[in-house]
């Protein structure tokens, strides 16, 4: 009797044991936290152009040939830039995807489900910025 006793004992600490171990792997998914998107959008050239998604908007005079070209060569680092950016996030997303085979608990993927759905938003933005109503 006292063996099945301490038998069940050691078997149900094992148990809590194992279920406390968490793989590297799952920590890392767990403490993701979105990078800065370091894309810093050319608003002005000169205090005299605007760009946005549009292209390059003229505020105060109309541009040579060289401001032309300046201006259109920053919205073009500008967009490869987002690109690079967003192609990270779907590299991090695949990563939070995988994570799931290394055992996690329903709270555990409930969180890296949440954070997969921001990173999809954020990919989704024309500039890759996070939604206002963000809380991550």
């Amino acid at each position: 009797m006292q063996k099945l006793i301490l038998l069940l004992i050691f078997s149900s600490s094992s148990i809590s044991l194992f279920s406390e171990e968490i793989s590297p792997e799952v920590k890392a998914a767990l403490n993701w936290n979105l990078r800065a998107n370091q894309c810093m959008p050319p608003e002005a050239f000169l205090g005299m152009i605007l760009i946005n998604e549009e292209g390059v908007r003229n505020t105060t005079r109309k541009l040579n040939p060289g401001q032309q070209r300046m201006a259109v060569r920053k919205k073009t680092d500008y967009d490869h830039c987002i690109i690079d950016y967003k192609n990270n996030l779907v590299t991090e997303w695949k990563m939070l995807k995988d994570v799931p085979q290394y055992g996690i608990t329903q709270e555990q993927a409930e969180i890296i489900l949440a954070k997969m759905a921001f990173i999809q938003k954020v990919i989704e933005s024309p500039v890759a910025l996070p939604p206002e109503s963000a809380t991550e």
